[in-house]
């Protein structure tokens, strides 16, 4: 693997099946799939503080929850999420 692959795929997206070919073979769409991605590495990107990555993947699990919701307020959360997120402050 040469060095731009290696940054593309680091070592902790790509044991056992590339990460991203998982995402794309179950259809999970963007917030399960950065899910998956940050539950995947967040032992191995940052040891030190692997919380960091956690966080990451419960605010889009909190997304998923709010726009699966079957109430007006689920789809305003997730809207207000989406906001959020586009202005960098989620």
């Amino acid at each position: 693997m040469n060095t731009e692959d290696k940054k593309i795929n680091p070592s902790y997206y790509t044991k056992g099946i590339p990460l991203t070919d998982y995402i794309e073979s179950h259809d999970l769409g963007f917030c399960a799939g950065n899910i998956v991605k940050y539950v995947t590495r967040f032992l191995k990107k940052n040891p030190e503080d692997p919380l960091q990555d956690l966080k990451k993947a419960q605010k889009y699990l909190e997304m998923l929850i709010a726009k699966h919701t079957k109430n007006d307020l689920g789809a305003k959360e997730y809207s207000d999420s989406l906001r959020l997120m586009k202005q960098g402050k989620l």
